[in-house]
């Protein structure tokens, strides 16, 4: 059993689409990994494999908590002690490293952060540069070190939003 740890700052953003918010998703919106894979509905996951050929992304599902459920389940596995607690509130559990492929819609919207010079700002990217970007040896390692949100409707990727982390 894989268990992370990550302390954002709070002002860590969450971004949807081209827009971007400064909140982290509620954790009721967080899908249980152990579960199947969902086909529909909104995940956090790191992304394994990029593909053009065929246009497909393989994830490892994850759960992301905030707040209080966090800083419980933190505590719970043994990684916070009681009089301390999870800064910016974010804790990651991944019980399962199974991953799952699925296709992407020929319109996804892929939303990564702008590198460099200090910001993180949201950038809209096509999914054949986003691959080309994430299989880039001298890009790679950023593209893959970071989580994403993906939206899945009806068995697809229909958007992939890469979330910020300081």
């Amino acid at each position: 059993m894989q268990k992370v740890l990550i302390a954002l700052a709070a002002t860590a953003a969450l971004f949807a689409g081209a827009g971007c918010s400064s909140d982290t998703p509620p954790a009721g919106d967080v899908t249980p990994p152990s579960t199947p894979a969902p086909t529909d509905g909104k995940r956090y996951a790191v992304l394994t494999e990029v593909s053009t050929d065929p246009d497909q992304v393989t994830f490892d599902a994850q759960d992301y908590l905030t707040g209080p459920e966090a800083e419980a389940a933190a505590r719970a596995d043994g990684m916070l002690e009681d009089s301390n607690s999870l800064d910016g509130g974010v804790y990651i559990v991944n019980d399962s490293t199974e991953t799952t492929t699925l296709p992407v819609t020929d319109d996804v919207k892929v939303t990564i952060l702008k590198r460099g010079g200090g910001s993180s700002a949201p950038k809209l990217v096509s999914f054949a540069s986003f691959e080309r970007r994430f299989n880039m040896e001298s890009d790679s390692e950023n593209l893959r070190t970071h989580g994403y949100w993906l939206q899945l409707g009806q068995g697809q990727v229909t958007s992939i939003v890469e979330q910020f982390q300081p």
